[in-house]
């Protein structure tokens, strides 16, 4: 098993509210994946960011400001086939 120290996900309540900060993160340039949030940490239908560890602190500001609801944030862990997930 494998830590992926630089990439974690934050699962977000809303799917607008997914969409939104995705499309501020992209104009501020910074590099963010939008997924459907995997069923090992939601079985709902939620969206979420995948991002480098580096731009935490920048993220989590822009959630402050524009007042995204959050569910959590997940650092990645590598398995032989795919991932799980430790919660933050």
């Amino acid at each position: 098993m494998e830590v992926c120290d630089d990439k974690y996900i934050m699962v977000i309540a809303s799917n607008s509210q997914a969409t939104y900060l995705y499309n501020e993160l992209m104009k501020k340039g910074i590099n963010v994946e939008f997924i459907s949030t995997p069923a090992k940490i939601s079985s709902g239908c939620s969206k979420s960011i995948i991002f480098n560890s580096k731009d935490t602190k920048e993220i989590v500001l822009e959630v402050k400001n524009i007042k995204i609801k959050i569910d959590g944030i997940y650092n990645m862990v590598k398995n032989d086939k795919d991932y799980n997930y430790i919660k933050i």
